[in-house]
């Protein structure tokens, strides 16, 4: 990195932003005036660190989370507190059921309990997110899902949350994912875990009845730029700057202001980028399923598709009780968290984890490899939280200004600054592609022994595959030979960079969804969780019977098994002459 690069951070403008943010503009739900300000305000402070900024209005299906109504009927009588979540279906009368506990919510909670037209409690958590929670819940048949919160045994706080699963906005084919399939609800922990004793000792019958305010309203999304005179080529950096009521000071205040910060740095140091920087203040990330950052995406896909090298997402930094850190990237990018951590903090651990499509991960499709870091909470807290991760007070409106440890704004500063001069600055692209064809290789792996008789080929898969990997170990080789070499022939160079650039388009939409290039998983989709999501029924597929079902299974798998080919196919061409 250029020892030319001037980085003085002015901590009490950071701060002096959150604090601004936090108790000046509360309550930025899209689709409100608040939320209007915020965009206005992102963009004058945009404007006044020397960047060209614009606000940019989107008309998208967002939800508003009204109170809601909860009852115990039997076997005690309890009224319990309880907020709606966000695009639920309104309830016209009031649902009285059985309530059984379903533990984090997932596929195989369900087993053995008979939830068809009965309601579901389940837990606070991202194993997995709400959205999936319910999506999950309403094809096991349950009519109505309630959800505790995480946080300490005693927390009487409400969560806020949204349950739809569709990502962005709906199109015809998926308006019916724009919408939760069952009404849901948050309750606090201190409720939930007297649902759940109660549950455990016997039958229990609720009431309940849920309202939220859904509608096409107008969403703003703040866009800045910093050009650079050597190409078209750009990074980005983003995060929501909408929230939920109250002050949301670390969701996302504290990213917001950081967002500012890095961008005025930057545009002080302009003159030695090799690529811009594009910073985006995303809108309708909860309240809409990443309706703004999926909007910009659609927009301005051919030139995220040409000329985009990475995006840094930046969500919940300096959460006060934090220490480690942590860091979530598509494959190619572990490398660049790697050595930013032995350049800038040699003897602190990295904990690194694929990152799937969660939070503003709207480029997936085009190809875009991203990366989201921040520090988090020791295993202790996380224990005594119900896995809160980012803190007991996460989507409450108890996340005031208190939540941000001020000291720890310089870390996260400096950090993502390394992050964004390697991706704007260095002459060869950080990607590195080892990893992602190690993890290629592995999965289809570890999926073979489930294709009897090779009815879905995989087997010649996991040959291409493998053979893929050592490519692309060859290539990483090359790639660090010119970028540690004295040779600087720009034609080599920019080679190079179009072939890492290239091989994230191909090998994104297959690594890291189900749907493809050109649309959206569900989000949370338990599919994702794993690499390669378009083959994740391989094991229902081995398990089922012959038959109708297990010849339909074989369609939808022959066919992502094909998908997965081409890439492969595709991926070693680029790589070809290398």
């Amino acid at each position: 990195m250029s020892t030319d690069f001037q980085c003085q951070w002015d901590i009490d403008r950071v701060y002096e932003m959150i604090r601004t943010i936090a108790e000046d503009i509360p309550d930025r739900l899209p689709g409100t005036d608040a939320a209007r300000r915020m965009a206005e305000f992102s963009c004058a402070e945009l404007g006044r660190a020397g960047v060209a900024a614009a606000v940019h209005p989107v008309h998208a299906l967002v939800s508003i989370p009204k109170p809601a109504v909860l009852k115990v009927l039997a076997p005690v009588e309890l009224e319990i507190p309880a907020l709606t979540m966000a695009h639920s279906p309104n309830t016209a009368e009031p649902i009285t059921a059985r309530l059984y506990d379903v533990g984090l919510g997932r596929w195989e909670d369900f087993d053995g309990l008979p939830v068809e037209g009965q309601v579901t409690l389940s837990e606070l958590s991202y194993a997995p997110p709400r959205q999936e929670k319910q999506r999950i819940a309403g094809l096991r048949g349950s009519c109505a899902q309630v959800m505790m919160n995480w946080g300490y045994p005693d927390s009487e706080e409400l969560p806020m949350g949204s349950v739809k699963p569709g990502w962005g906005n709906p199109t015809r084919d998926t308006m019916h994912l724009s919408e939760a399939s069952v009404p849901c609800m948050g309750i606090s922990r201190k409720h939930g875990e007297v649902l759940r004793r109660l549950c455990r000792e016997g039958p229990v019958t609720v009431m309940l009845q849920t309202r939220a305010d859904t509608g096409w309203r107008d969403i703003h999304v703040t866009v800045g730029e910093i050009p650079c005179d050597a190409g078209a080529d750009f990074a980005m950096a983003g995060g929501h700057q909408d929230g939920w009521f109250g002050a949301a000071a670390t969701d996302n205040a504290s990213g917001s202001a950081i967002l500012v910060e890095l961008a005025r740095v930057f545009a002080e140091n302009a003159p030695l980028l090799r690529r811009g920087l594009t910073v985006g203040f995303w809108a309708g990330h909860e309240t809409g399923t990443m309706a703004g950052s999926a909007w910009w995406a659609d927009r301005n896909w051919d030139r995220l598709r040409d000329h985009a090298v990475g995006y840094l997402q930046i969500d919940q930094p300096a959460c006060a009780g934090t220490f480690g850190w942590s860091v979530t990237s598509n494959h190619e990018m572990r490398d660049l968290a790697v050595r930013v951590q032995a350049e800038t903090d040699a003897n602190a651990e990295i904990a690194w984890a694929p990152q799937v499509k969660n939070g503003d991960s709207s480029f997936f499709g085009v190809g875009v490899p991203m990366m989201v870091a921040h520090s988090h909470f020791p295993d202790e807290e996380l224990a005594r939280t119900a896995n809160a991760a980012y803190g007991w007070w996460h989507h409450t409106r108890r996340n005031d200004l208190d939540k941000i440890d001020r000291g720890l704004l310089k870390w996260h500063l400096d950090t993502y600054a390394a992050y964004l001069r390697k991706l704007t600055m260095d002459p060869v692209l950080p990607q590195r592609f080892a990893p992602l064809g190690e993890a290629l290789a592995a999965r289809l792996g570890e999926l073979l022994p489930l294709d009897d008789n090779d009815r879905i080929g995989l087997r010649g898969l996991c040959a291409e595959a493998s053979r893929l990997h050592g490519t692309l170990r060859g290539l990483d080789a090359a790639a660090d030979g010119l970028a540690q070499g004295t040779d600087r022939d720009r034609g080599r160079i920019d080679a190079m960079n179009e072939r890492l650039k290239r091989l994230s388009r191909i090998l994104i939409p297959i690594m890291s969804t189900a749907a493809g290039r050109y649309g959206h998983d569900p989000y949370g989709l338990t599919a994702q969780t794993t690499v390669i999501p378009g083959l994740y029924a391989m094991a229902e597929y081995a398990a089922t019977a012959p038959g109708a079902a297990r010849e339909m299974l074989w369609v939808e798998l022959a066919r992502a098994r094909n998908r997965v080919s081409d890439a492969i196919a595709e991926a070693a061409a680029v790589c070809a002459g290398a």
